[in-house]
């Protein structure tokens, strides 16, 4: 029997070696010892084999092993829902929770956290919601670790009101629940104070920040722009060691990048002990995304001459860079990085440069790039669409389109507004209601504001005014000001006097400061030479101290 036990040690020790080291050939070579022996595992190493090929990334393997297991402790199951999240596979991991409890395997909190991570990868709140039902009744809602993961649930279903009540009612909360509930705040557009107050309070209660909560927080002070705020963050993350993290790093360039100050961003930069990849894709993309591609363009010919190479996010980053069509021949350069590197035929990478081709006016090398990619998503579908779309040919986008429904790759919401747009600019009014109707009724999205818009500017490129404003008047969610303002063009162009001056109210309400409805508005009184409403409404702009922007 002890023979027996030092045998079982041994594999125990030399899986968990090959796991933690994600050595799968030698894990291999394990369990082929342990069936060449005959060595019957117990529930034990059996558990540590399905964890080894899980950490592995041999999920087929893991279940394979799971299912031929004579008995199966709460340990076992836990261990083969948690490698399915961990490999993407969170489907699997809510079937496998549901077939745990239906053999009456009880969860512990361990269980709950993995499969409270699958609904969240999911955006499966109605699913959270029943699981945390089950948490209530098996007594673990007080468990921290478990309420944290509630907490990070919620806030990325989107549902941040049910978040804060979890968070607000946990006994004891330590660094992750402080920081999923920041997290949660940064992920939502209007979090970002929310996120900042509930920091400052961390601190007040004596709970340390690790790196995730200031990346998170300066995350927060990008969004909101809020230099002073995110200096004081800088000022604490200095105090507790972490500039020179790379991810924290990260954070401080992108915030003060957001913020207008790309030199500030340099500074950390050039204060981080390691400059590998990740600090030098951060401040490339720092400097393409708020205005300074140049500087991006210098900092990435830097980057390979001091024999760092780029990973697919650094040339996203510096393609972003070349959005005119001066920047066309800087694009094919590193164009033919990307062919070297390897990355040509990945489709976000292919997307970007479908994007940055076309903006740069070539559409040829836009389509070269895209009918060399042989999988393609429903990004790379879009930025094609969208690219036909830009240069004026409509029909090419639709054509486009249905060649992507026929090789069963699924539409997006951005994807519709390409095609609305398509439909706009060729006058195919009833295609365009065809698709604006399949939206919902086909696709099951509903439709944005964005849609909407799309529709009216056909409608009005039509004179179709009245049902354009009725469309207007009946969407389920406030009208913004683009929409109003379309119509308002499409006014001036067909000159309802009447209808203009309803659309330019709305713009007035919604954006007070914008010249644009007070300018056509007085140039529809003008054309029908009503010259006193006309100098009336620029009396009014001035009055409002609305000044006409340059162009």
């Amino acid at each position: 029997q002890q023979g027996i036990q030092a045998y079982a040690d041994m594999y125990a020790s030399m899986l968990q070696g090959c796991r933690n080291a994600k050595a799968l050939a030698e894990g291999k070579l394990v369990h082929a010892h342990i069936i060449k022996n005959e060595f019957k595992p117990d529930v034990f190493l059996g558990n540590m084999l399905v964890n080894m090929y899980a950490k592995c990334g041999r999920v087929a393997d893991a279940r394979q092993l799971f299912d031929r297991m004579p008995g199966r402790d709460v340990i076992s199951w836990t261990t083969m829902i948690a490698g399915c999240v961990k490999n993407g596979q969170s489907e699997m991991a809510l079937k496998l929770f549901q077939q745990m409890q239906s053999e009456n395997v009880k969860p512990d909190e361990v269980t709950f956290a993995s499969v409270l991570k699958a609904c969240a990868s999911l955006v499966a709140l109605e699913r959270g919601k029943q699981i945390h039902a089950c948490i209530v009744k098996s007594g673990f809602e007080s468990d921290v670790f478990v309420g944290s993961a509630l907490v990070d649930m919620y806030a990325k279903c989107g549902s941040v009101v049910h978040a804060r009540r979890v968070f607000d009612k946990m006994p004891g909360r330590n660094v992750v629940s402080w920081t999923a509930m920041i997290a949660g705040y940064c992920q939502h557009e209007h979090g970002g104070q929310e996120a900042l107050t509930l920091f400052w309070q961390m601190q007040c209660e004596n709970v340390k920040p690790d790196k995730v909560a200031f990346a998170s927080v300066l995350k927060a002070c990008a969004t909101l722009g809020d230099l002073e705020e995110g200096k004081k963050i800088h000022a604490c993350v200095m105090k507790s060691g972490f500039e020179s993290d790379v991810f924290v790093g990260k954070a401080l360039m992108n915030m003060y990048c957001k913020c207008g100050r790309a030199l500030d961003a340099h500074c950390v930069f050039e204060r981080m002990p390691q400059q590998n990849v990740i600090p030098w894709t951060a401040i490339i993309a720092g400097y393409a995304q708020h205005g300074h591609g140049n500087e991006a363009l210098r900092l990435f010919q830097q980057m390979q001459w001091e024999g760092v190479k780029p990973n697919k996010v650094t040339f996203i980053s510096v393609l972003k860079a070349c959005d005119s069509q001066y920047a066309l021949e800087v694009g094919k350069r590193i164009h033919a990085n990307i062919i070297k590197s390897g990355f040509e035929l990945d489709a976000f990478v292919g997307s970007v440069l479908v994007d940055i081709y076309a903006k740069c006016g070539s559409i040829e090398c836009a389509q070269h790039v895209f009918d060399r990619i042989p999988e393609r998503d429903v990004v790379l579908w879009t930025a094609m669409i969208s690219a036909y779309v830009q240069h004026g040919h409509g029909e090419d986008a639709l054509r486009l389109f249905w060649q992507m429904q026929c090789e069963c790759a699924k539409p997006d919401k951005i994807t519709f507004i390409s095609i609305l747009s398509a439909c706009s600019h060729t006058g195919l009014q009833d295609d365009a209601w065809h698709y604006f109707i399949s939206i919902k009724r086909d696709h099951g999205i509903n439709p944005t504001v964005e849609h909407y818009g799309c529709m009216v500017d056909l409608l009005g490129r039509a004179g179709q005014l009245e049902v354009a404003e009725n469309l207007i008047n009946d969407m389920p969610f406030e009208a913004d000001a683009a929409s109003w303002t379309s119509l308002l063009g499409a006014c001036r162009v067909h000159g309802d006097m009447e209808r203009g001056a309803r659309a330019a109210d709305h713009v007035f309400e919604l954006e007070p400061k914008n010249s644009a409805p007070y300018i056509l508005l007085a140039n529809i009184y003008a054309a029908a030479c009503m010259w006193d409403c006309a100098a009336k409404v620029r009396m009014a702009m001035k009055v409002r101290g609305v000044k006409k922007e340059p162009g």
